[in-house]
């Protein structure tokens, strides 16, 4: 009886000291982690060794892999130790997922009982080994300082109420937007440095790349160049968020952490964020476009290539018929209100006309190249073309593009631009022509009569051609390229069947970039008031003033260059005691006000000093005084000057200065000691401005 008890005594030993040595912890508290695809779902330790069970989860037949560096990070000491084995799998091969999920057990050396926290391979941070600890991570919770700081720049936005989109005054307007908001359970380790957002110039087609800045705490700010509302997007971490926002007014969105780990695990960079919070005057609109659910998203419309263009045209029409009719009806469920409805069916009719730009694109590829029957562009009588709304719409890029570029007008502009000149020619110098070829001229303003029976004229007077040629030469270039767009008007009214419209108008100002350039400055005024006739929207009309202006109104044209010299001089003048930094800039690029909200704190930091000075010139025009005086009266700027935008621009060229957002450093004396300092300047470079400065104080006073 006493060797039983003693024996059980022992086991009940042992068995203590095994429970004391090893310790379980199912789903253990963390911090953050970067990772939707791994998730530590169990730590183990003993006196042998530790154990990390690792479930991932992919989509289906995904991979994925570990590497034998997947580390334990110590929080205390920050010491890394490295797995000893794995099961389950084997390191650095990739291991197939085919039901999409897997567990996996990391086997490390063991930790001391001191150990408190751990990171996992940079992924998953802070992992508690307390039992007690909760087990999930509280990143849902608001963070009451970023609603704070959000509310207040609500506050101080431009424009506080949402535009009327059927008011053009109010639909057109060069304030810049503000996007803001913070990511709940952000974490400085995660990484995003910083985000961006690509805003375009809907009638030069120049776009622009913007900067989103994240802050430590998770929160981030942009500033947008916009001249009207626009439906776009933000690429956070590389996930794509869509949202809308108008000119002047500052938008909020709050983003959990967690939607970026299912975006990850899914493995899928257009994921749709589900549990977005706007804030602002435009916050409603924002959430009804967030409501749009797959049922509803855009079509997709099935390869057709076997297909007739025209029965192309009719199945596609078909297929966007019922989209329309399933939109209508799901904005009328959900109560939409009547801006969302109207956004809903700009990106309608962008996306319709995008997929039968894209068949005619398909089509022009194929090895034997095919004709488009007129009947094809028939789906543009849909399209509100006149309507500036369709401006606002997520692939307006894209529309504009496929619009201007349209296989039926570049085949206009050949036969407009040649051979039309070629039939006068041959009339003027008395060459008689067969009946039906009087015939096709007599019907000179249908253009697809001469698509369709150009070449073979081309052909049957070819000996005429070369001395046509040399002669059309030196015909005038405004001439050539104002017949060239009466062409495309004439296909465009007489065989599309279409009313002048806003995108032509559009189209006509996007080419004038191109033909400016190969035009002397009196050829290009005509051609300018050309393309002018009939634009009723003022802010197009001074756009197309001011791409005449960059392109003809440079130093030549006006001051000597001794003049613009001096003018510059007289201008730096009052600041030559000291290193002077001079900032050329535009407030209507966003990336240039970004630079000087970077550089902001600098210089107010040296506001004082008498050894470093800033100089900000920018120039003068109506297009962005409200926004120069916006900006300026902010206190942004410590030291700034707007000069006419003539000079701005004279100076610029004299200096060869590419760009808007650009520095240049010059010397006590008023001589340029670097042309060119980048767009953004640091302390590091300030204070060893400074320093050289200091020393030479030193050696003139030896």
């Amino acid at each position: 009886m006493k060797q039983k008890s003693i024996a059980l005594l022992s086991l009940c030993i042992v068995f203590f000291l095994g429970a004391q040595a090893s310790k379980i912890i199912k789903n253990p508290y963390y911090k953050v982690s970067k990772s939707g695809v791994f998730h530590v779902a169990q730590i183990e330790t003993n006196r042998k060794e530790t154990r990390l069970t690792i479930h991932a989860t992919i989509v289906p037949d995904g991979w994925v892999k570990f590497s034998d560096a997947a580390s334990i990070e110590i929080t205390e000491t920050g010491k890394k130790i490295y797995p000893k084995a794995i099961e389950g799998g084997e390191f650095n091969k990739e291991i197939r997922l085919h039901t999409g999920d897997s567990t996996f057990v990391l086997i490390y050396p063991r930790l001391s009982k001191k150990v408190k926290s751990i990171t996992y391979d940079d992924t998953v941070y802070d992992i508690s080994l307390d039992e007690n600890h909760p087990n999930h991570p509280e990143i849902n919770n608001t963070n009451p300082e970023a609603e704070q700081w959000i509310k207040e720049q609500l506050d101080k936005a431009a424009i506080k109420t949402p535009a009327d989109l059927d008011d053009s005054t109010q639909f057109f307007n060069s304030t810049s937007a503000r996007l803001i908001g913070y990511i709940k359970g952000y974490d400085s380790r995660l990484g995003m440095l910083s985000g961006s957002l690509d805003i375009i110039n809907p009638f030069t087609g120049d776009y622009f790349s913007t900067p989103l800045d994240i802050m430590s705490d998770g929160r981030f700010e942009a500033s947008l160049s916009l001249l009207n509302p626009i439906c776009t997007s933000v690429n956070i971490n590389d996930q794509k968020i869509d949202f809308y926002i108008e000119p002047g007014q500052t938008l909020a969105m709050v983003i959990d952490w967690n939607e970026f780990l299912i975006a990850d695990r899914l493995k899928e960079p257009s994921y749709k964020l589900k549990e977005l919070v706007f804030e602002g005057p435009l916050a409603a609109v924002n959430q009804e476009l967030l409501k749009i659910t797959v049922d509803v998203s855009k079509p997709k419309v099935d390869s057709c290539n076997t297909l007739s263009p025209l029965d192309f045209r009719d199945k596609v029409t078909a297929v966007y018929n019922q989209y329309e009719k399933r939109l209508r009806d799901y904005c009328k469920d959900n109560d939409f209100g009547p801006k969302a409805k109207s956004l809903i069916e700009v990106n309608k009719q962008i996306d319709f006309a995008n997929v039968m730009f894209g068949f005619e694109q398909s089509m022009l590829h194929l090895p034997k190249r095919a004709n488009l029957p007129l009947d094809f562009y028939d789906f543009l009588q849909t399209i509100s073309l006149n309507n500036y709304k369709l401006l606002s719409g997520t692939d307006f890029k894209q529309f504009i593009q496929n619009f201007e570029y349209c296989d039926v007008f570049s085949k206009a502009d050949h036969m407009t631009f040649n051979l039309y000149y070629f039939y006068k020619y041959l009339k003027m110098n008395g060459v008689c022509l067969a009946a039906e070829d009087e015939q096709i001229w007599s019907k000179a303003d249908n253009i697809n009569t001469l698509i369709h029976n150009g070449w073979t004229f081309v052909q049957k007077y070819i000996q005429y051609y070369p001395d046509f040629q040399k002669q059309y030469d030196t015909t005038g270039k405004d001439e050539k390229y104002i017949n060239l767009w009466k062409g495309r008007d004439s296909l465009m009214i007489n065989d599309l069947k279409l009313e002048p419209n806003l995108m032509q108008q559009i189209v006509k100002f996007r080419s004038s970039k191109f033909y400016f350039s190969d035009m002397n400055k009196d050829e290009a005024t005509r051609f300018l008031n050309f393309i002018q006739t009939g634009v009723y929207l003022p802010i197009l009309k001074d756009e197309m003033q001011q791409v005449f202006y960059e392109n003809f109104d440079s130093v030549e044209d006006s001051l000597s260059k001794e003049d613009i010299e001096d003018f510059f001089k007289a201008l730096i003048s009052p600041l030559r005691t000291r290193y002077l930094v001079v900032d050329f800039w535009k407030e209507t690029y966003d990336y240039c006000l970004s630079n000087i909200e970077l550089e902001k704190p600098l210089i107010e930091k040296y506001a004082d000093n008498r050894d470093v000075a800033f100089l900000f010139l920018s120039p003068q025009n109506d297009y962005s005084l409200k926004e120069y005086t916006k900006y300026v009266m902010g206190d942004h700027l410590t030291v700034y000057v707007q000069i006419p935008a003539e000079k701005y621009n004279q100076i610029q060229d004299f200096y060869h200065i590419n760009g808007s957002a650009h520095q240049m450093l010059i010397g006590k004396d008023g001589e340029i000691l670097e042309p060119n300092l980048g767009a953004v300047i640091n302390e590091a470079f300030v204070n060893n401005l400074i320093k050289k400065m200091a020393d030479e104080k030193e050696q003139d006073s030896i």
